[in-house]
């Protein structure tokens, strides 16, 4: 009979420390969604109207699209001495994608450039005066 309680007791113990576990894990996913959606939503509330495009100098103005891995697409205008991170921010902030712990990269189709320096400015990068990029996940 103390053999059976004993194993009792250690089965109950297990399905315990199992069930701990199972809920900081839980909770430690709940925390990174948490972080997760207040970056996106931080990163939004850092855009404002988009450049408006003067008639006399429309090159200072880029109009960037973006094609994202469930095949819709993003556009929107941005100044030419905006870094190009403040693209990969609105990617981050507007696009509706799920992409894994790696990240990505975004990259022109032809020639395929993948843009990995976000402190070079649009128009250093070529970007201007529009261009279709890609996403390209980490492997």
């Amino acid at each position: 009979m103390e053999r059976e309680t004993l194993r009792q007791s250690i089965a109950d113990a297990e399905k315990a420390e199992k069930e701990a576990e199972e809920a900081a894990r839980a909770e430690r996913e709940a925390e990174e969604e948490r972080v997760r959606v207040e970056a996106k939503i931080k990163k939004r509330e850092s855009f404002g109207a988009e450049p408006e495009v003067d008639s006399g100098d429309a090159s200072s103005v880029a109009s960037i699209a973006v094609r994202l891995p469930d095949g819709q697409r993003m556009q929107r205008k941005f100044e030419g001495g905006e870094a190009v991170g403040r693209v990969y921010d609105w990617v981050d902030g507007f696009g509706d994608m799920e992409i894994g712990p790696e990240g990505y990269d975004l990259c022109t189709s032809f020639p395929k450039k993948v843009l990995s320096d976000r402190e070079q400015t649009i128009s250093e990068a070529g970007l201007m005066p529009q261009v279709m990029l890609m996403i390209q996940e980490r492997d």
